[in-house]
């Protein structure tokens, strides 16, 4: 009963991201029309930008949160992994957002790479880099 009732969650977890992924495609789409119509491009990228993130972090989250439920341990962050994996992926993310902004002419082009990937990359990265460390409880030696 216990396995069923975690596949009913998950399930429907999944199918709420797949609904917002869904949303999100027509947003962006209007977003898109509105915005080459205005001749403000920004706002779209910021968007595309960001969205992927959201899926990333929503498809990171039940771990987090079973993780978060842990009694006895205290929190860390894998530095190292946020800098390695991280990084290099927000960057890739943010750059239809740098390629439309004034900071174009300072950084290297990296527009062309697939950046909704690279977004949920870095979503789930930046939750996966938390974790909790049990915490040793020493009882002193008695003499």
């Amino acid at each position: 009963m216990k396995n069923l009732m975690r596949f009913v969650i998950y399930f429907v977890y999944i199918i709420f991201i797949a609904y917002l992924t869904y949303w999100g495609d027509g947003y962006q789409t209007a977003l898109k029309l509105k915005s080459m119509n205005a001749g403000n491009m920004m706002p779209f990228a910021i968007f595309i930008g960001a969205f992927p993130i959201l899926i990333g972090v929503l498809l990171a989250l039940p771990n987090f949160i079973i993780l978060a439920t842990r009694k006895q341990s205290r929190w860390q962050f894998d530095l190292v992994k946020f800098l390695a994996i991280g990084l290099p992926t927000f960057y890739w993310d943010i750059s239809p957002t740098i390629y439309w902004s004034q900071v174009a002419n300072f950084l290297p082009p990296i527009y062309l790479l697939p950046y909704p990937l690279s977004g949920i990359i870095f979503g789930y990265v930046l939750i996966k880099s938390f974790s909790k460390k049990a915490i040793r409880i020493s009882v002193p030696e008695q003499t």
